[in-house]
């Protein structure tokens, strides 16, 4: 049972469904999210297979979610564990109809139930215009948010938009931004969320393209540890994760203490956007290093540039001129390999060590 097709359809309960014919609009190169329930008679198939049929081709969902409201609805606790999910790169496949079917699998691969057939109408929207544009950095702290946003901002002319810097999930407050029409088209903005299912869910109708910068960790602490000291006013709350390091040199006990017991928040937040594939992906050590090519890169995934215009954007935004135009302290060195400037062996010892050096690597960056 298909439940949910992009922002075709609202969660719905299991006593109903999508209809037989489903119309969808989507962009060149859009994956969208498939969403729903598959059970034989006798509830869920354990490490059974799910298998999408979408006109020639078959893919495989992620199968065994947690769905107590489909055991709910049966009054089987067998039903529960019935839920799927997938994502279908449907703006790949141009406009016209397609049969789509989900199949239940045993895990051999054995068809067990094949569900009623759904037939898409897709479409492909045009390509949005610079002045349409909503652009939304979804990054982790100190990982190069504000010089990307300036730079998109001078690329494509776009206004920067300034709502309150929500928490990672303070979504509700987001949703009430973006339904009184604040985030307007022809804007570009950097918020910290995490790459929730409720976070894509509230931006899908905003057409947003979502951009990700990640940075190497440790460059992350250092940089993280004095946007605290020359910005204290701002962490004066009592219940602040970063108090710990307010006035504190580096290597002290208690900063030794945040960096092993609630850094590894920070580097998860980078983990779990890099794991989302739901997002343009850019390394902050690549646009200090190749800034045209990198944001050549990212202009052909959002609305090519001619190459004068991308130059030109970077000249505006040099880390000079950007000192010169702060007047917050948030500019500092933006330097790439600043922690060896900072770091001791006793905080490489802490960074060397698990969960850090997990992550790190999976991140792609090298664990000194």
């Amino acid at each position: 049972m298909v439940d949910r097709l992009g922002a075709s359809a609202a969660e719905l309960d299991p006593d109903s469904h999508l209809p037989s014919r489903v119309q969808l609009a989507c962009r060149p190169g859009e994956r969208v999210r498939l969403v729903g329930w598959a059970a034989t008679h006798s509830g869920a198939v354990q490490n059974g297979r799910l298998q999408v049929d979408l006109g020639s081709t078959r893919q495989e969902a992620y199968y065994g979610l947690d769905r107590p409201d489909v055991a709910d609805s049966f009054g089987d606790p067998g039903y529960r564990y019935s839920g799927f999910e997938c994502e279908l790169a449907l703006g790949d496949l141009g406009s016209g109809q397609l049969p789509l079917a989900i199949v239940l699998c045993d895990p051999s691969g054995r068809e067990l139930v094949r569900g009623d057939p759904l037939t898409l109408d897709l479409s492909l929207d045009p390509p949005l215009r610079a002045e349409q544009l909503r652009l939304l950095i979804a990054s982790p702290v100190k990982t190069g948010n504000v010089w990307l946003k300036n730079l998109l901002s001078h690329m494509y002319g776009l206004r920067m938009a300034t709502p309150p810097q929500y928490e990672f999930d303070e979504l509700d407050s987001f949703a009430d931004y973006l339904r009184v029409g604040m985030f307007r088209p022809g804007s570009v903005t950097h918020q910290h969320f995490l790459p929730s299912a409720r976070f894509f869910e509230l931006i899908e109708p905003w057409r947003c393209q979502v951009i990700t910068t990640i940075r190497h960790p440790y460059d992350v602490f250092v940089s993280l540890y004095f946007h605290v000291q020359n910005k204290d006013h701002l962490f004066f709350e009592e219940d602040d994760p970063h108090n710990p390091l307010l006035g504190e040199d580096l290597d002290t006990p208690a900063a030794l203490d945040f960096l092993r017991d609630q850094f590894t928040g920070v580097v998860r937040h980078m983990e779990l956007w890099h794991d989302s594939g739901r997002s343009i992906m850019l390394r902050y050590e690549d646009l200090r290093r190749q800034p045209l090519e990198t944001l050549r890169g990212l202009a052909e995934g959002i609305l090519p540039l001619p190459e004068e215009t991308i130059r030109a954007a970077i000249d505006a935004c040099s880390m000079e001129k950007m000192k010169k135009r702060d007047r917050t302290g948030h500019v500092r060195k933006g330097m790439v390999g600043d922690w060896r400037n900072h770091l001791t062996d006793a905080h490489l010892e802490i960074l060397r060590a698990p969960p850090f050096c997990d992550q790190i690597e999976k991140l792609g960056y090298v664990v000194y």
